[in-house]
């Protein structure tokens, strides 16, 4: 079964070094010509669907990342306004300890950093 395709029109970008040597030399009306008389650039519609898919579920992943983030990171200023407001301190690993996510994995470093102000 042959592969599904489509196809678009050649850009500068499609072009080879002699072919943007030449398109380079030509006056601009005559440059849009060139590419015009260019052959299409043939696109596997296969391919494009299994990439699509893929950064479907890329962005999938990244939702749930901001997501449990976002979480924690509530979580985190709740515990900061609670020992403002002179609560109890919470075991430093129940709100430091990074949210569990499936399929993801995220390590804190250990480094200097600035402190960042807590958004109120």
């Amino acid at each position: 079964m042959p592969k599904r395709t489509n196809s678009r029109p050649a850009t500068y970008e499609d072009l080879d070094d002699v072919d943007r040597q030449i398109y380079e030399t030509l006056p601009p009306q005559l440059q849009q010509l060139f590419l015009q008389r260019r052959p299409p650039i043939k696109m596997d519609l296969a391919a494009r669907a299994k990439t699509e898919e893929y950064l479907g579920r890329h962005l999938d992943t990244v939702a749930l990342i901001i997501d449990a983030l976002s979480q924690h990171r509530k979580a985190v200023e709740r515990a900061i306004k609670d020992l403002q407001s002179g609560g109890t301190i919470p075991r430093p690993s129940t709100v430091t300890a990074l949210p569990e996510i499936p399929g993801i994995s995220i390590r804190k470093t250990r480094g200097k950093r600035k402190p960042s102000a807590v958004s109120e």
